[in-house]
């Protein structure tokens, strides 16, 4: 049986694989995480997606604290476990409250203060439970962010679901390593 995922070694990538690889490394996340590990065996796939992923997580189109609570609502609703380790840890770096982030993880409604993170949340789960979104909370959303703040919020919900697929589909553990190349 052939194994759904193994981290990748330097020498394990052919050149292009080690090009696309370079650049991740030297763009704002400065290693190569877990799932673009996996989307290297297509490295045009790789190189693009992840740059997209840059824009979309360090980019100020949004606020920090809000961007990385869409990231959780993406993760916690595809169950993968590794985007939630990472992105846990940035959303309290960001300001989310430990209550909220347990909230999340045991599928409860978190009680929120900021309005914005509620707009959020709410409009985060309309979209990934019904696939669409009420006009009460799109307006909700748009008071909280903005028009350039709804195209990166539905970014984020789109690559995110991208980034949870491909870690629940090759199985990647809650664990796995990111590498940097040279």
């Amino acid at each position: 049986m052939i194994p759904r995922y193994q981290g990748k070694e330097r020498e394990q990538l052919n050149d292009q694989q080690l090009n696309v690889a370079r650049d991740i490394c030297a763009g704002k996340r400065g290693e190569l995480p877990a799932p673009m590990q996996a989307w290297l065996e297509t490295p045009l796939f790789a190189a693009y997606a992840s740059k997209l992923g840059e824009h979309l997580r360090y980019t100020e189109e949004m606020p920090r604290h809000l961007s990385e609570l869409a990231i959780l609502c993406v993760a916690n609703f595809w169950g993968s476990q590794y985007e939630l380790t990472v992105h846990e840890q940035c959303a309290r770096e960001a300001g989310i409250k430990d209550q909220t982030i347990q909230a999340l993880r045991q599928g409860l409604e978190p009680e929120f203060d900021d309005i914005s993170q509620r707009a959020i949340y709410f409009f985060c789960q309309e979209v990934l439970f019904t696939k669409k979104v009420s006009e009460e909370n799109y307006q909700k959303t748009i008071l909280a962010v903005g028009s350039r703040g709804m195209n990166h919020l539905i970014g984020i919900l789109g690559y995110y679901t991208l980034i949870s697929i491909t870690l629940n589909v090759y199985q990647v553990p809650a664990d796995a390593k990111s590498i940097n190349i040279d």
